[in-house]
């Protein structure tokens, strides 16, 4: 997997700013999200 360029991520940030999401992952608990943006770091390098 390529890592976006710069502009290319100015856009997905762009168009996924204010998405709302919702996490069902958790059985009777579900939690809704708004997106703020992204970071430029792979989510393997959080820790």
């Amino acid at each position: 997997m390529y890592p976006l360029s710069y502009s290319d991520r100015v856009k997905v940030k762009k168009a996924l700013r204010g998405v709302k999401v919702e996490a069902t992952h958790r059985g009777n608990v579900w939690r809704k999200y708004c997106v703020s943006g992204l970071i430029s770091q792979p989510t393997s390098e959080l820790a």
